[in-house]
Formats: C-alpha cells, structure tokens, sequence
C-alpha cells in the first residue's frame, strides 16, 4: 500500500512539475510576444511605414525567434508543450481555437498557417519538430523561415489596419 501511495506521489509531482514547466514558459514568452506583438510591431509599423517598417519587425522577429529556438533546442526542455500537444490531439478542447486546431490539424499545411497566425515562427516550427530535440536539420530552418515570411506578411498587415484604425478613431476624438 505504501509503494503504490509513493509511486502515485511521485508520478503526480512529475506530472506537476511538467505542467508548471510547460505553464511558466508559456506564460512568460506570451507576456513578452503580446508586448512585441501589439504594441512595438503595431507603433514600427505605423511609424516607419508596412515596408520600412514591416522590415525592420521581421528581422527582430527573425532574430528574436531563432535565438529562443537555438536555447529551446540546448535547454531539452519541452516548455512549449509541442509533444504534448500531440498526446492533446484525442480529448475534445473547449475553446474556438482549439476546436478549429482540432478539425486542421491532419492538414499539415493549414496547421502551419493556423500557427503562423495565432503563434509565432518559434512555435510553429518547435510543434512540427514534434518534442525533438536532435538538432536542428535544414528542414527545420527551412520551415522555420518559411513562417517567418508567412507570419510576418500577416501581422504586417494586422498592424498597419490596427495602427491606421487607432489613429483614425484618435483624429475622430480629437475633433468633437
């Protein structure tokens, strides 16, 4: 009774450990996306223009994405949850993203415009490596550059229409 008592503990501590683990990389990469995101991306692109601009926000994106990439790879520690989320697959999720997820997820080419759109470069190409962590391959730069270029395009233009709307309902305050 014992053995089974601390081979349950142990088993629910590792399984907590993992899920902490996943949790706090999740919750501190999304704190600084969404600042990256929604407030520098959108201020560059309205600033210095969809070309200047949306340049200068892909090479930070490129950037920032590659070296959280390489450090994912060294540390070996699966805190983006990508082997996870393939054990995910089987339960029915209760959010309208993770029920879209859901019905795309056997086209791999959706998968990676669905990523690309709500994620970032870094999880995308961490989801397709499956959990692996034996080095990145040409294919995994390949289709890391690949939504690079795709999720860029997007927040280029969702940044510009949210900047651009912003400073019209701005000008619109002003004048009353």
């Amino acid at each position: 009774m014992l053995g089974s008592f601390t081979l349950a503990n142990r088993f629910t501590g590792l399984f907590r450990n993992r899920f902490t683990t996943i949790g706090l990389g999740h919750l501190l990469y999304a704190a600084f996306n969404w600042v990256f995101d929604h407030v520098i991306y959108v201020y560059v692109v309205y600033t210095w223009g969809m070309l200047m601009g949306g340049g200068l926000m892909t090479l930070g994106s490129l950037v920032q994405c590659a070296v959280t990439l390489r450090i994912y790879e060294k540390m070996q520690i699966d805190w983006v949850g990508a082997g996870a989320l393939h054990i995910w697959h089987a339960e029915q999720p209760a959010t309208f993203s993770g029920r879209l997820f859901q019905r795309i997820r056997k086209k791999k080419r959706a998968v990676f415009v669905f990523l690309c759109i709500f994620s970032d470069p870094f999880i995308t190409t961490a989801y397709f490596r499956q959990g692996r962590f034996d080095g990145l391959a040409g294919q995994d730069w390949r289709l890391f550059l690949y939504s690079i270029l795709v999720s860029n395009g997007y927040w280029i233009c969702v940044s510009a229409l949210f900047g651009n709307g912003l400073s019209s309902l701005w000008q619109l305050y002003l004048q009353r």
